[in-house]
């Protein structure tokens, strides 16, 4: 090749722009439909008192809402275990008359056990999820 190191870095920036353009990520619009989606997530609550009044305690909401929808649903609750996310889940779905097609949730610890390319889902919300 003839040239000077330049020319070398032009050569080397067109071979990698080729490979990219092979060997990018393909992306798909989110196209939410009506009743397709419910989202949930967790936010801090209003601190309450304690027993006999001594100490607050800090709560948490479970936010849900139905995409496309003004549905909204906050519920109040002291931990993040499995069975209260259940209980929330259960909860939700009876205000709103129905279950949406997906749930869309983070990647919690009381939803999710593990991360490998996907969530892996915990044992006991999957158990949840059968008929």
């Amino acid at each position: 090749m003839t040239g000077d190191e330049r020319t070398t870095r032009r050569a080397v920036a067109r071979a990698k722009e080729g490979w990219r353009a092979g060997h990018r990520r393909t992306y798909r619009p989110w196209i939410a439909e009506p009743g397709l989606w419910l989202q949930c997530d967790w936010e801090w609550g209003p601190k309450v008192p304690g027993p006999g009044g001594r100490s607050e305690r800090e709560t948490l909401l479970f936010c849900a809402w139905l995409v496309w929808s003004r549905l909204r649903v906050a519920l109040p609750v002291w931990d993040r275990t499995p069975p209260t996310v259940v209980s929330c889940i259960d909860s939700t779905l009876r205000a709103i008359g129905g279950a949406s097609t997906c749930l869309l949730t983070d990647n919690e610890k009381a939803m999710s056990i593990d991360r490998v390319a996907i969530a892996v889902r915990h044992p006991h919300v999957v158990a949840a999820g059968r008929p």
